[in-house]
């Protein structure tokens, strides 16, 4: 017969026994998300970069490819008298500068290369803009005006700029998507 001492003891190495159960149920499902979404992270990255921009990033031994930032682009970005695109922090996808990169463009900017739309590289300049006491921008300036020329650039384009490196080198690559994509 079980005293009720026993069956207090049962009940709980039962209850102990299915929250167990729970935490591995609940570690594996992590997991399969974690894994699923790093894989929509692969796919999408492959996706979102056409294989001419990616062959061209590899001739170049470009690594550690990250999707920055994307855009539709209005009419201050191609406004030659800006001479800017302005890249919001509080919009940025993903972090892409070294602390040591992150001081020398708010203090100097720094020049980095930029793959265009064209394929060709050009030197731009990556600078760091306050525009309000909490409002921070990166700007690509120095050369915009001959970036937007070049390949055409218009208002409603929609852009998406990328980073990567060669060696540790900063480099950017500017891809315009057609919006029916």
């Amino acid at each position: 017969m079980i005293n009720r001492r026993n069956q207090a003891l049962i009940i709980r190495e039962s209850n102990e026994e299915e929250e167990n159960c729970w935490r591995r149920m609940e570690k594996f499902v992590d997991a399969i998300i974690e894994a699923l979404h790093d894989d929509l992270e692969d796919q999408l990255k492959e996706m979102s970069l056409p294989k001419e921009f990616k062959a061209r990033i590899r001739e170049m031994n470009g690594t550690q490819l990250i999707l920055v930032y994307e855009k539709e682009l209005f009419k201050t970005d191609i406004n030659s008298v800006e001479n800017r695109l302005s890249i919001p922090l509080n919009q940025m996808r993903k972090e892409f500068l070294t602390e040591k990169e992150k001081v020398k463009v708010q203090e100097e900017g720094m020049e980095v290369q930029l793959l265009q739309p064209s394929l060709k590289v050009c030197t731009i300049t990556l600078k760091k803009w306050q525009m309000k006491p909490t409002c921070f921008l990166y700007v690509l300036t120095k050369q915009w005006n001959s970036v937007v020329r070049d390949n055409s650039l218009k208002a409603k384009d929609f852009v998406q700029v990328w980073s990567f490196r060669v060696g540790s080198e900063l480099r950017f690559a500017l891809f315009r998507r057609n919006i029916e994509e």
